[in-house]
Formats: C-alpha cells, sequence, structure tokens
C-alpha cells in the first residue's frame, strides 16, 4: 500500500475543497439535527424538541438555561415584548436531546427607546 493510498484511507476533500480527516467530513456537526418537532410563532413564543448527532462537541451530562429576555417584535406600535426562555440539553457522548421553550411574560409593554 502507498503512502497516497493510505492517505486516502484517513483524508478526503469536503465539499468546500479542503481537506478533511473522513469522520469530520461526515459527521462535521453542520447538519441539522435527525428529529426535530416545534411550534415557531415568534421569537418570544415558540417551543422545540430535537435530537441528533453532533461529533463537532462531545459531552456527557445536562445542560440547563433560564433566562429573561426582552424583544422588539416590530409591529406599527414598535411593542417590546418580555419573555423567559427555558432550555435544557442532554448530551451522552456526541449525541443531544434538546429541548427549548419560549413564553411571553406579558402581553407586551410601552414602546422603549430604540436606538
Amino acid at each position: 500500500m502507498s503512502a497516497a493510498e493510505a492517505s486516502r484511507l484517513f483524508w478526503t476533500t469536503d465539499e468546500d475543497g479542503e481537506t478533511v480527516h473522513r469522520l469530520q467530513a461526515e459527521w462535521d456537526g453542520n447538519k441539522g439535527p435527525a428529529y426535530q418537532r416545534g411550534d415557531y410563532r415568534s421569537e418570544a413564543e415558540q417551543w422545540e424538541l430535537s435530537a441528533g448527532v453532533m461529533w463537532s462537541r462531545w459531552g456527557l451530562g445536562v445542560d440547563v438555561g433560564w433566562t429573561h429576555e426582552a424583544t422588539w417584535v416590530g409591529g406599527a406600535d414598535g411593542t417590546t415584548v418580555h419573555y423567559r426562555r427555558q432550555d435544557a440539553v442532554l448530551h451522552l457522548g456526541p449525541w443531544y436531546v434538546s429541548w427549548t421553550r419560549c413564553r411571553p411574560l406579558a402581553s407586551g409593554t410601552a414602546p422603549e427607546a430604540r436606538p
């Protein structure tokens, strides 16, 4: 087996023309989840459950996040919506299950000053 043949066992050219390891080419972490379900109404009102494989990020355990955010929805009145965002991700090596939920805290507030 020549050096060039041995090299092709481990290295390949990806869709961008870059030489990468075969595992990186097949599992680069840029693909979407294998399973995804959710409902997106706005940035402040949504939920999503997804599962997949992400070889570019390995982990073991649970990541949990809770935030209180505000966003400008954009309508004619410039309403700002305050909402709560909750995230939970279970990592088992490269496999993950992710859950996200956003809920408005109130129906809206007076327009805030925007730059």
